[in-house]
């Protein structure tokens, strides 16, 4: 289930431009119903959600979008105005001719950010089961440790 629902993509874009983009029979306004806005949700979410596996060991989270976090929201919410504007791409170039790339970067750079950890999802806000496995820390390794001399791989040290 996304993260965002449409009053938020309302919230996000303009009335205007969100009908530039999404209001393909010119009704004048865009239903929550709108094919077109849910695929871009969609899209949205599954960019957002392939970014989290790092971090919650593929256990991505599924609650309602009132539950989720704010930080999940907004990064999803970069990823629609991607998808929103890559419908009409015209309508980015009337902006600025990187407009569109620039909203990728954008959405981009902000999962960058979770994944590596240096922005982090607020503890109260939806926190992953246990630390993110992308930071750092000591691994023991209480195995059995054999050398190996010879290039063919018959003559052993043994254990040391």
């Amino acid at each position: 289930m996304p993260y965002i629902a449409p009053k938020d993509c309302r919230a996000a874009i303009e009335p205007l431009t969100l009908a530039a983009l999404f209001d393909d029979a010119e009704a004048g306004r865009v239903a929550d119903e709108n094919e077109a806005l849910l695929l871009a949700i969609e899209q949205a979410h599954a960019e957002t959600t392939s970014n989290l596996a790092v971090i919650y060991d593929n256990q991505v989270p599924t609650e309602l979008p009132e539950q989720v976090s704010s930080l999940l929201r907004t990064a999803e919410l970069a990823y629609f105005k991607f998808f929103a504007y890559d419908r009409k791409p015209a309508l980015a170039m009337k902006i600025s001719t990187t407009y569109l790339q620039d909203l990728w970067d954008r959405a981009e750079k902000r999962m960058d950010r979770v994944k590596e950890a240096t922005q982090t999802i607020a503890p109260n806000d939806s926190p992953p089961p246990a630390p993110p496995a992308n930071i750092g820390g000591i691994t023991h390794n209480s195995g059995p440790r054999v050398s190996i001399d010879d290039v063919n791989g018959n003559s052993t040290l043994g254990d040391f």
